[in-house]
């Protein structure tokens, strides 16, 4: 498990005043409570239609304190110099790019469309497994990634991975109440890979066992449809509870316009 902090990781501490990570299409659950645990699984979709330099095709699950003042994310995107190829990365954005905010930024890890990949992010003051006296502000980031066809025939290999990111220079941050899933569309970029299917959607709350949030028909879309809707069920936590999505497809709206 190694440290994603600013002091070792400052040659990827970014700062870009033209980047900023807006969704161009979301799927907000909106707990309205303390997140400590959000994970989920995506099929990576066709191949990018454009380079970054010109346009940023992306998509990604991330969780957000209540205000949006931040976002902690993994980002897959069309980063890199060779069209049609996904990369992802772990990332946390304090504040607005364009006013000069904070930002780390992981490394880049090539994915195929096919692959299967799941992600989480679980608090680490809110386990047991790390809890300490005093609060870290740490975040566990971990992803497992299960090659398909095309990934493969390129001679990848299935891998694990993970990260601890460290946001104890923002303590004023608050709690992460809000968990998304979102694509997003930079500069000249357009949506053309068609819809994301979406698996084991997995969110724990504490603080309360409220469970009303937990259900398909509480679910915020930003300019997304649903379809392909699976089960969804409820589990209980030691401080809280577990919504589970079994799965869905999302599709951006602003791709068919």
């Amino acid at each position: 498990m190694r440290p994603l902090d600013l002091n070792v990781f400052a040659g990827i501490l970014l700062f870009f005043g033209r980047f900023h990570l807006v969704a161009t299409g979301a799927v907000f659950i909106e707990p309205y409570a303390k997140i400590v645990q959000f994970g989920a699984t995506v099929i990576v979709p066709k191949v990018p239609t454009v380079l970054q330099a010109t346009g940023i095709q992306s998509f990604w699950p991330a969780i957000e304190p209540a205000n949006s003042n931040s976002i902690l994310q993994i980002v897959y995107a069309n980063e890199g110099n060779t069209l049609g190829r996904w990369s992802f990365f772990e990332y946390f954005q304090l504040g607005n790019a364009s006013a000069g905010g904070e930002r780390i930024h992981g490394k880049n890890i090539n994915v195929y469309p096919g692959d299967l990949i799941s992600n989480g992010f679980i608090s680490m003051d809110s386990s047991e497994q790390w809890k300490g006296p005093t609060k870290s502000y740490k975040w566990f980031v971990d992803w497992s990634v299960r090659r398909g066809a095309e990934g493969l025939a390129n001679g990848e290999i299935n891998f694990m991975g993970n990260q601890t990111v460290d946001l104890s220079p923002y303590p004023d941050i608050g709690d992460f109440t809000q968990a998304i899933l979102a694509t997003e569309l930079n500069r000249a970029a357009k949506w053309e890979m068609g819809p994301l299917n979406w698996k084991n959607v997995l969110i724990q709350i504490e603080g309360t066992t409220n469970t009303d949030w937990c259900s398909v028909d509480k679910l915020i879309l930003s300019n997304v449809t649903l379809s392909n809707i699976e089960a969804v069920r409820v589990f209980p936590a030691i401080t809280g509870m577990t919504c589970f999505f079994k799965g869905f497809t999302v599709m951006d709206t602003t791709a068919l316009v």
